[in-house]
């Protein structure tokens, strides 16, 4: 009988210790997660191209490394499918995605002031 009531305080005691054993899990994924990993690493090169869309029109690719990591055939944030009318107004929004990706802006996404900046200016 002594080794039963000892067995069963064991497993009380194994029970009572799950919240405090959570609680410090949660503590290891909560610094996790503040921790940031760079989508570019320092050696890494992030470049643009510029490409033809349909109807005449541009739009870009965002490269690491030369490798295709976005590509954006048409206007961002707009409905349709239309890329932008004038190469300068695709290269200027490609420059401001290769800064936002350098960054770590993620999503790297372009908001409507920016855009219109950008089709108002070329």
């Amino acid at each position: 009988m002594h080794i039963t009531m000892k067995k069963v305080l064991f497993v009380l005691v194994q029970f009572a210790s799950i919240p405090f054993y959570a609680n410090a899990q949660s503590a290891v994924s909560a610094n996790v997660k503040e921790q940031k990993s760079p989508l570019v690493k320092a050696n890494q090169q992030v470049s643009y191209l510029i490409v033809n869309s349909p109807e005449n029109t541009w739009g870009y690719e965002i490269l690491i490394d030369n490798v295709p990591y976005i590509r954006q055939l048409s206007v961002p944030g707009m409905q349709g499918n239309q890329g932008f009318d004038k190469k300068e107004q695709a290269v200027e929004t490609a420059k401001l995605v290769v800064q936002k990706v350098k960054n770590d802006v993620m999503p790297p996404a372009v908001t409507q002031e920016e855009l219109t900046r950008i089709m108002d200016t070329k």
